[in-house]
Order: C-alpha cells, then structure tokens, then sequence
C-alpha cells in the first residue's frame, strides 16, 4: 500500500483541480460541499457566541458570586462563633468565681454556726462563765431543764428552761447578756415574780426564761 506523505498533497490537489475541471458535476458537488461546511462552521460559531458564551459567562459569574458569598459566610460565621466562644469563656469564669465566693461564705458560715451553736460555749454564756459576762448568775440559777430537740430547716434547736431567783438590776443585765450572746440562738418567755409578801425577800425577783442554741444542719 502506497504512503501518503505531505510533500504529495500538492500534487493531490492539482489532480482534483483538474478533475474538477474536466468535471463540472464533480465540481458541483464539491462547491456544494465547502458551501455546506462554511455555514455549518458559521452557524455552529453564530450559535457559541449567541447562546453557549453569555451563558458560560452567567454561570462562571454566578459561580464566583456564590464563592464570594460562601467565603463571607465562613468568615461571618467564625466571627459570630468566636464571639459566642469568647462570651461563654467569660461566664464561666464569672460563675467559677460566683462558685468560688459562695463556696468560702458557706465555709465561713458554717464554722460561725458550728461556734456559736457549740455545746460548751452555750453553757459558758447560760451559767455566765464567759469573761464577757456582767454578772455571775451561777448562785442565782436555781433550775435549768433541756426539752426535746427540734428540727428546723437548715438547722437543729435544742430547747433549755431556766429558772433563778436574783436582784431585778442582775436578773436585767442577765437577759441583756442573753439577748445580745450569739450563742443563744432564741430567747423567749420570760417570766417575773416579785416576792411582795415576804419583806425580807422584797428586793429577790424570781425568773423563767425559755431559751436555746442552734446547731447547723446546712447552711445552703
């Protein structure tokens, strides 16, 4: 089989020039046939630059607008969660801090309570063997009784009765003491009695106070 090779088509294209020459019909329909190409040509460019280019470049415009607004949406994003993210760091370190208050008030609290509600200091104060005591009412307590302990909310009352027999002036420096102690945690129903039929016992003054401590339960 004989090879086409480049330096031939000159050749190829004077024969075909000859025999279109010597052919009018061959001619023809070769006219015809560029003709056709041409306009196909012609057409399929018309139509690229009419239709297919506008829209390629609606849809790389859209495509861009689309990626710009992404980007700008990431980026508002991340600003709004970092804004959230820095708010919620600051509230917990104001609640561990709150946290951090409460937690040495209730401390503090609790070791008040538990040293104004103690056992021993309460019997310091009722029999007046505290150095800030006004008067000494040891001689004077004739009777002290504890009633049953009662629940409150947060706390414990131990009830105690107290009755004596002592000078109006002590018995009120007394209650003074009492009222004003923080280990009595209530102080109620006092009674007085004065010894009008007895002369020589004119100036006693008997008395009953009910009162108690508190013991703390919880403070919170």
């Amino acid at each position: 089989m004989k090879t086409f090779k480049a330096q031939d088509i000159p050749t190829a294209l004077k024969k075909g020039f000859f025999l279109m020459r010597s052919d009018p019909e061959l001619a023809l329909q070769v006219r015809q046939l560029v003709l056709t190409i041409i306009i196909c040509v012609v057409c399929a460019y018309g139509a690229y630059v009419l239709f297919i280019e506008p829209r390629q470049e609606t849809v790389a415009k859209r495509q861009a607008h689309i990626q710009d607004i992404q980007g700008q949406a990431t980026v508002g994003q991340a600003d709004v969660l970092a804004g959230h993210l820095q708010k919620l760091t600051q509230d917990i370190k104001k609640k561990e801090h709150t946290l951090a208050i409460l937690t040495l008030q209730e401390e503090l609290l609790r070791e008040q309570w538990q040293k104004q509600g103690n056992d021993d200091r309460f019997h310091q104060v009722i029999f007046t063997l505290a150095t800030s005591a006004p008067v000494d009412m040891q001689q004077d307590l004739l009777k002290m009784s504890q009633k049953d302990p009662r629940s409150l909310e947060g706390f414990t009352l131990f009830p105690v009765h107290i009755e004596g027999k002592s000078h109006f002036e002590n018995i009120f420096q007394y209650l003074s003491f009492l009222e004003t102690s923080p280990e009595i945690g209530f102080l109620d129903r006092i009674e007085l009695a004065v010894h009008s039929d007895d002369p020589a016992e004119k100036a006693q003054v008997n008395f009953k106070v009910d009162l108690g401590r508190l013991e703390v339960t919880n403070v919170f």
